[in-house]
């Protein structure tokens, strides 16, 4: 397995485990030039590794989505995963439509695509194209048992709380954690 990610100035290296080669690019921090420089990068690692079977990508992004097409061009299978509409948190603008194009338009050509609400469901669903039989609800966060306590634990065992940051949306599913 092979795993290209962008990794933040000054970081070490984030992941380890001995069956995956990590590749990362530094973060420049600026968003128009790391969208460039990422897909250069990833297009060389894909190169490196282009006897894979599976090409996974995380978000249709200009740098993920075009490199997951040029997989897919090449007979790979590519899975996409939409776990963010990130378009949503840029400010409106050239920018934003960009994104959203990317988002909207570009799911549909893949193999399989993962999401993990059911709003994005629909949304992959509704406005991006994607057919049912190629989306895959997957399922992310914090499991149930995590939050119920029940009698066989020890009593002394504190109770945990948890933190939730983040902008609430259509990726938020907090159901099972918030009551109405």
């Amino acid at each position: 397995m092979v795993f290209a990610d962008r990794k933040a100035k000054k970081a070490g290296q984030l992941h380890s485990h001995s069956g995956i080669r990590y590749y990362g690019y530094p973060d420049t921090g600026l968003r128009a030039l790391d969208i460039v420089l990422s897909f250069v990068f990833y297009i060389i690692v894909f190169v490196r590794h282009c006897n894979c079977s599976v090409f996974y990508a995380l978000k249709p992004a200009p740098n993920n989505c075009m490199v997951a097409l040029v997989a897919k061009m090449t007979g790979k299978k590519v899975v996409l995963d939409v776990d963010d509409l990130d378009y949503a948190y840029l400010v409106p603008g050239f920018e934003r439509r960009i994104a959203k194009f990317f988002f909207d338009f570009f799911p549909r050509f893949f193999h399989l695509v993962t999401f993990h609400t059911p709003e994005l469901g629909m949304y992959l669903r509704d406005t991006a194209g994607v057919t049912d039989d190629r989306r895959y609800y997957l399922a992310q966060g914090i499991s149930p048992e995590f939050l119920v306590r029940t009698t066989d634990m020890e009593t002394t065992v504190p109770v945990k709380s948890i933190v939730y940051v983040a902008t609430l949306g259509i990726t938020s599913d907090l159901g099972d954690l918030l009551p109405d």
